[in-house]
């Protein structure tokens, strides 16, 4: 019975090493047009607890990225902003602090990786810290389903960074709506410190341009709670509305 399976096994082995051997790859890079905006639609919550007690919070709002300059060498600056934005603490209203609307002006690599974010007082040191656990880092090879790799990040005081490691992993290429995104798994890991921020995140980027279309995620360790005494982890949805 063996004998008479053995041709049949060894052809479909041949045929699904050659597809292997064949499937698609794709080189992530961003490559954005100047004078062009992204507006995301955001949806966060986290429950906090502090001094002995929770609070779920809730927010949900709409930022804007204008794509600035574009340099020869792939650097992008961009300015990001809160468009609008709406909070609610234990179900209830409550106004949503006013740094959100301050706009940050953000310069990356093309492979994602970034180089500064300041502010109108210098740089923004959580929104720095922040960047590595809602970013991925492009491979510097076209990258498949199955395909993973890492990035280590040192830090760099001066913008907020701390030091830490992303892994990731392509899972699919898939359409959200009309838009061809490669489908990627994401964990960053600060190295250092008594509350390391730690991310699990799912992207969709765009193939044509290395720009985020959709994003699902959860932040532990969260900077500006932890920094007032408090823990909590912060759920992420994101989703391009527009750009």
């Amino acid at each position: 019975m063996f004998r008479a399976l053995r041709p049949g096994f060894v052809a479909v082995f041949v045929l699904t090493t050659a597809v292997a051997a064949d499937q698609e790859r794709v080189q992530l890079v961003r490559t954005p047009k100047a004078g062009t905006t992204l507006r995301y639609q955001v949806q966060g919550r986290m429950d906090v607890t502090m001094n002995g007690a929770t609070v779920l919070f809730e927010l949900k709002g709409i930022d804007r990225y204008a794509i600035k300059a574009v340099a020869a060498n792939g650097d992008v600056t961009l300015i990001n902003d809160t468009e609008s934005a709406t909070m609610s603490m234990n179900g209830q209203p409550t106004e949503p602090d006013q740094s959100m609307f301050t706009p940050n002006t953000i310069v990356t690599r093309k492979d994602n990786s970034l180089i500064s974010i300041t502010g109108p007082n210098g740089p923004e040191l959580d929104d720095g810290r922040l960047f590595y656990a809602t970013h991925i880092v492009f491979s510097d090879k076209p990258v498949g389903v199955g395909d993973k790799w890492t990035r280590n990040v040192a830090a760099d005081a001066a913008h907020g960074v701390a030091a830490g490691t992303g892994t990731y992993e392509v899972v699919a290429f898939e359409k959200v709506g009309a838009i061809d995104t490669v489908k990627i798994q994401m964990t960053f890991q600060e190295k250092d410190g008594a509350s390391p921020v730690k991310a699990t995140c799912t992207f969709w980027v765009e193939r044509a341009t290395g720009a985020d279309v959709k994003a699902d995620g959860r932040i532990e360790n969260f900077p500006p709670v932890v920094e007032l005494g408090g823990s909590g982890a912060l759920e992420l949805h994101m989703v391009r509305i527009g750009g």
